[in-house]
């Protein structure tokens, strides 16, 4: 899970954080101690998505879309009455 991030984000430890390109259109940010997953953006784009359990403080956060329903495993499926929103709806959303 992540929380979208539309204001600058300070993370500690700067020297230990890398970016790299994870497609054409959106680069991911990984620690370099350990290759955990930092944040998520979109190359055209200011938003990050940081994984929630980066968080100190997550009292406020409400969980209400999922993105790429129609790729998930079968095994799994949240509580939470969200937004659904297919891998085809979410390219169209950024793309149109």
């Amino acid at each position: 899970m992540s929380v979208c991030c539309r204001n600058e984000i300070v993370l500690e430890e700067q020297e230990n954080i890398s970016a790299y390109d994870a497609s054409d259109c959106a680069e991911r940010g990984l620690c370099e101690t350990c290759s955990g997953h930092l944040s998520y953006r979109l190359n055209d784009g200011q938003e990050r998505e940081i994984p929630a359990g980066l968080f100190e403080k997550q009292d406020d956060f409400s969980f209400g879309l999922q993105v790429f329903v129609n790729m998930k495993s079968s095994f799994y499926s949240f509580a939470n009455e969200t937004k659904q929103m297919t891998g085809a709806e979410v390219i169209e959303m950024f793309t149109s």
